[in-house]
């Protein structure tokens, strides 16, 4: 019989980890703006946040999978064929890459773009600490600039759209974004899907107790299938589903250029 990955005794002790402070039971994704699986997962997590909005809080956590500065020739580089590599991601998840994206990545050998997991972290702590409830949203955002517009995510103007349209001040954002405390938070938010042990991404997690969390998507899953293993947890029952040791395509922390 199949059962969830239980990480309990995993967790950071409550006093030290924001996730664990609960009023509700709580669903939590772990992503990176430059994961273009997360970029496919986006309207799946979406959809789940805002089907159970009631009755489960969201947490979007960056996992860091470019934690330095990483030329984007030198990932292309690891590729044998990168817009195959794309194709593939669009033809799972029915997401499409805009031309914009696509053209930048067919003459990326000539950019100097550097891409680099901090910064949009820190755009996301940002937008999600200036406008609240609303983080599975804002992922999407920040992955729908560079994936369909080619934006550069280390550019903090690639942000100012993003944040007014949450009816963000441009300088309440900037003084958040150039906070060099914030570098902090964002490596916080690394070490947090450590200690969770997320080492791919899109992963989701359902945290239902303070000392509790069940893994219920390690790599890409079908919208049907999440909402099937959100409803199993909430009902207390023993999941009835696939065992997900076998796991859905994800982007790897130590594996970058499979994104």
């Amino acid at each position: 019989m199949a059962s969830f990955f239980l990480v309990d005794r995993f967790l950071i002790p409550l006093h030290t980890m924001q996730i664990t402070i609960m009023n509700k039971p709580k669903l939590i994704y772990v992503m990176d703006a430059y994961c273009s699986w997360c970029y496919g997962f986006s309207p799946v997590i979406r959809k789940l946040s805002e089907k159970y909005a009631g009755v489960l809080d969201t947490e979007v956590l960056s996992g860091g999978m470019i934690p330095e500065d990483m030329p984007v020739t030198e990932l292309l580089k690891r590729f044998d064929d990168p817009i195959a590599a794309y194709t593939r991601v669009q033809e799972t998840t029915g997401v499409p890459f805009g031309e914009k994206y696509l053209d930048f990545i067919r003459q990326a050998a000539n950019s100097s773009r550097i891409m680099n997991s901090e910064l949009p972290a820190k755009a996301m702590i940002a937008l999600k600490t200036l406008a609240p409830g609303q983080q599975a949203q804002q992922a999407g955002d920040v992955q729908m600039a560079v994936f369909q517009d080619a934006k550069d995510l280390t550019d903090i103007n690639t942000y100012l759209p993003i944040a007014a349209s949450y009816g963000i001040d441009q300088a309440a954002f900037e003084q958040i974004f150039n906070d060099e405390q914030l570098f902090d938070e964002a490596r916080y938010e690394f070490q947090l899907a450590k200690q969770l042990q997320v080492t791919g991404y899109p992963a989701v997690l359902m945290q239902v107790a303070e000392d509790k969390c069940y893994l219920i998507a390690r790599g890409y899953t079908d919208y049907d299938s999440l909402r099937q293993r959100v409803d199993s947890v909430l009902a207390e029952t023993r999941p009835q589903i696939t065992d997900i040791s076998t796991a859905g395509e994800s982007c790897s922390v130590n594996n970058p250029d499979a994104c």
